[in-house]
């Protein structure tokens, strides 16, 4: 385990920790949708790209209508269904990508925005710093289907854009699940995340999040 500033994990934690559920329900709602709507043509193959559309459609519609307390929901849907998150008090951002697998952290790719997004002070700088201090995190949320339905959802806080074939160093990996406990749901990787064969996920995700768009 690395050595980290836990008070800045924990802050962290508390302004993550009221968007489980609404996240996890808007997720559930997707789900439905893709199954209902999702055409069933027999020479498309899976059509991931339909189905990633479909749910960031579908969590967005969901949570318009949900009370996010502090978070407010943000992102233009006409960049390719845009999805991102905004704390009240201007120090935190979010925003969602499909990871590759389950706790593999994406590279930025080459999008400048990207890149300088993927860059954040490492939380051991802080050390000597008090929690009053302002302090930008911009985090990932990645998820993952699996075979049951059920998503996983992580908030990842990368340090670096990584690279092609190449790692992701996080200082912070929360896992974003309904039934855990407080610390059960923290992580603080002390190795870098491997990147797997991306090219195709990069790309799919620079224009997910509207990075590569306008």
């Amino acid at each position: 385990m690395t050595t980290i500033d836990l008070p800045f994990a924990r802050d962290l934690h508390a302004r993550l920790l009221p968007l489980t559920e609404p996240l996890h329900e808007a997720f559930a709602f997707a789900h439905s949708e893709v199954r209902k709507h999702l055409p069933t043509y027999r020479n498309a193959g899976r059509l991931a790209h339909l189905q990633s559309a479909l749910i960031r459609a579908a969590v967005r519609e969901s949570l318009s209508f949900t009370e996010l307390g502090d978070w407010r929901l943000e992102g233009d849907p006409n960049l390719m269904g845009q999805l991102r998150f905004d704390h009240a008090d201007g120090q935190v951002r979010l925003r969602m990508l499909k990871a590759t697998r389950p706790s593999r952290v994406p590279h930025a790719g080459s999008n400048t925005a990207r890149r300088a997004f993927w860059r954040n002070q490492p939380m051991l700088d802080f050390e000597q710093l008090e929690l009053e201090v302002p302090t930008c995190h911009n985090l990932l949320l990645l998820w993952s289907p699996s075979e049951d339905g059920v998503y996983d959802l992580k908030v990842a806080r990368p340090l670096v854009p990584g690279r092609f074939r190449g790692t992701v160093s996080t200082d912070f990996m929360m896992d974003l699940a309904p039934t855990r406990t407080l610390f059960e749901m923290l992580e603080f990787p002390g190795e870098d995340y491997e990147d797997e064969d991306l090219f195709e996920t990069e790309v799919e995700e620079e224009i997910e999040d509207g990075s590569g768009a306008g």
